[in-house]
């Protein structure tokens, strides 16, 4: 695993590495701590969004005002477990493939939206959360499935607008260094393949020509 060595503070707790194209790789504990990791080497500026996010709850834990977009009753659920403080930064709304769209309409200048690869398969919300971003802002698409990273990579939705607004960053796959070291052990490529994973791709809100990222 290359652990590079960087000016500024550790990634995530347990995370090795930095974003480079075309690939980087982390090490992390959890969701969580990638999400912390995002939060860290990203710096997003602004309230932020999860939409249907694994880890999400490391957003407002980390003093950041959260848009929660949920679809699962568990992941609605997990804000019962936050402290009064992280709950009141948290605003959650339920949405459904057919919703998704309209409600990331309703937000503007979002610093990041971290998201499932299943807004990659809503109808119209890339480009809506394209829109939401303030420039300068990052979308990170977050895939656990081979056919997620597939999505990830090819980025399902081809007809959105979102092309002209959205410039590609990086793309992360990270893992706990148990899957790592066990993917290792066994050095086929089928244990690669089937090794418990997160597909990242990161992209950036163009900004304007003369404009400001603020």
């Amino acid at each position: 695993m290359p652990n590079r060595s960087l000016s500024r503070p550790p990634l995530a707790r347990s995370r090795a590495g930095s974003l480079d194209v075309p690939l980087s790789v982390w090490t992390v504990e959890g969701p969580g701590d990638l999400l912390d990791g995002l939060l860290i080497e990203l710096a997003p500026t602004g309230p932020l969004a999860a939409v249907d996010t694994p880890g999400w709850t490391a957003l407002p834990l980390a003093g950041r005002t959260t848009r929660l977009y949920w679809r699962t009753r568990t992941s609605y659920d997990l804000a019962r477990t936050l402290p009064d403080a992280a709950r009141g930064r948290t605003n959650a709304h339920h949405v459904t493939s057919a919703t998704l769209a309209a409600k990331l309409d309703g937000e503007r200048r979002l610093g990041m939206i971290a998201a499932s690869a299943w807004l990659l398969r809503s109808p119209g919300a890339l480009d809506a959360a394209a829109r939401a971003l303030r420039p300068g802002g990052f979308l990170a698409v977050i895939g656990r499935t081979e056919q997620d990273a597939v999505d990830i990579a090819t980025r399902t939705d081809t007809d959105a607008p979102a092309a002209s607004r959205l410039d590609f960053t990086a793309y992360l796959v990270a893992a706990s260094t148990a899957a790592f070291n066990a993917a290792v052990r066994v050095g086929d490529r089928a244990a690669g393949a089937s090794m418990r994973h997160w597909a990242v791709g990161i992209w950036q809100r163009r900004t304007p020509a003369g404009g400001a990222r603020g």
